[in-house]
């Protein structure tokens, strides 16, 4: 389900909403099952009626900057998710107890994602990988958002909307010029001198542009322009985590000029460059129930289920690895071992566990796939299996099919990946959620470095581990929510 609020004041608004909509387009109020299943309905006639009255509805689109992979994308969601958790949860505070918004997270769509070798602009939905109707966060897909604005698309993609204001972060710990945790500061969008903003500004403002006398910003890997009305920088000197922001952005809200802009047009703000959010505390997203909220969609589960039985791994234990090359062959070069050291610690996590199947996902290109396989080879007799292309994919991207093979290899027994690999660290913490030990979970294959500091031991027997601070390592029940 969208919501499992119970009767909170957030699903009681929206359900209100939802009815006040229901019978100005039918006559007839919604049931109870309409309000529980509050997502199909509510999406299904957003996508067509436009209701200018929705005043209490604060729409919260976000950006990182352009160049970010997928799995940045997916770890910035958690960190926006709880910016809006806090700003909702504010409702019940002293200091804003009469002030009746509900904040709305909107997902960019993915298009442009690093890695993806895929060249065109289509926009792949959140729905596509994630199951969407367990998240405990108000989120709707950007597509929703943007038939309630209903954008007129021109041959270059630019989004016609006049009632954004664009927020953008910076921050800077060393700023020593103010005592203050932040400032606000709001950019002229009539700026006289095209080659030169405002000095003051502290913020990265080089996505503003200017056409046709009107600002607009990249959107979701430049595949969209959206025309803004306002743009602020926030500029954060102390610390910059979802609790922060979001204490700054309800002081924004209340500024005197966006209010009185809001009163006339639909709320929606654009948070640039939201990877600068520090990465929460697994306790604080277990707060509001956004510790599991990105589960693989029934779409991919079905179609990794569907290979498995294919090559037989639903049938029997095996060896789940994650060997990245790629870039990190030129940028990482010291966290990369060897193929003759993976295959060594291959071999002895084989003994150990007494496991003869390993599941290999792999970058690597094709010559160094053939390397690894021949020295893999000569070291142990492996029962060895590389995942590879997917059959019978409603869409051929390549971001589906690594979607798919991390969902097989979470089912592994026992998990080996690659250190600073963002597709390790979801691998990682995605087991930890569902219920897998730390010992099988954390390990990754030990850099060079760590190897040579560490020359007396074998590395076969090498073991480097993960540190759990960031992991869902605790369970729910024993944090301490007061």
């Amino acid at each position: 389900m969208w919501f499992r609020f119970g009767a909170s004041s957030l699903l009681i608004s929206l359900c209100l909403i939802f009815n006040v909509l229901l019978y100005l387009t039918t006559g007839n109020l919604a049931t109870q099952e309409q309000c529980t299943n509050i997502y199909e309905t509510w999406s299904a006639y957003m996508s067509r009626v436009c209701p200018s009255w929705m005043q209490e509805i604060v729409w919260i689109l976000y950006d990182v900057k352009y160049g970010e992979g997928f799995y940045m994308q997916k770890d910035v969601f958690y960190r926006m998710a709880l910016v809006v958790a806090h700003l909702n949860n504010m409702k019940q505070t002293k200091q804003y107890k009469q002030n009746n918004q509900t904040h709305v997270l909107v997902l960019p769509p993915f298009c442009n994602i690093a890695h993806w070798s895929y060249r065109t602009k289509r926009r792949l939905k959140w729905s596509l990988f994630f199951n969407i109707q367990q998240w405990e966060s108000p989120t709707i897909e950007y597509d929703i958002f943007s038939s309630l604005h209903q954008p007129v698309y021109t041959d270059d993609l630019n989004i016609k909307d006049s009632s954004i204001t664009a927020i953008y972060l910076s921050f800077d710990w060393n700023d020593k010029q103010t005592k203050r945790d932040y400032n606000i500061e709001r950019v002229s969008l009539n700026i006289s001198d095209e080659n030169s903003t405002q000095k003051y500004i502290k913020c990265d403002m080089s996505s503003l542009k200017k056409q046709y006398n009107v600002r607009n910003t990249n959107y979701s890997g430049n595949c969209n322009y959206l025309l803004l009305e306002e743009v602020y920088c926030i500029h954060f000197t102390k610390i910059l985590t979802s609790e922060t922001l979001s204490i700054a952005l309800k002081n924004l809200f209340h500024n005197p000029i966006i209010e009185n802009k809001w009163k006339v047009s639909l709320h929606s703000v654009i948070i640039k460059f939201a990877d600068k959010i520090l990465v929460p505390w697994s306790y604080e997203l277990s707060k509001y129930n956004l510790l599991n909220s990105l589960e693989f969609s029934t779409y991919i589960e079905n179609k990794a289920m569907e290979y498995m039985k294919l090559h037989s791994l639903d049938s029997q234990k095996f060896i789940g690895i994650h060997i990245r090359r790629g870039d990190f062959v030129y940028f990482h070069k010291d966290e990369i071992p060897s193929f003759r050291n993976i295959s060594l610690r291959i071999s002895e996590l084989m003994k150990e566990l007494n496991i003869s199947k390993v599941v290999i996902s792999t970058d690597a290109e094709n010559n160094d796939l053939k390397k690894m396989k021949t020295i893999l080879g000569s070291i142990v007799d492996i029962n060895l299996h590389f995942l590879g292309d997917i059959p019978n994919l409603t869409h051929k991207e390549d971001g589906l099919i690594a979607a798919i093979h991390q969902y097989i290899i979470l089912q592994s027994n026992y998990f080996v990946g690659t250190k600073e690999s963002r597709f390790t660290s979801s691998i990682r913490w995605q087991r930890i959620v569902n219920g897998k030990s730390l010992d099988s979970s954390t390990e990754y294959f030990c850099s060079n470095s760590e190897y040579e500091a560490k020359k007396y031991m074998k590395y076969s027997e090498l073991v480097c581990r993960e540190h759990t601070d960031r992991l869902p390592v605790t369970p729910i029940s024993k944090f301490n929510f007061e």
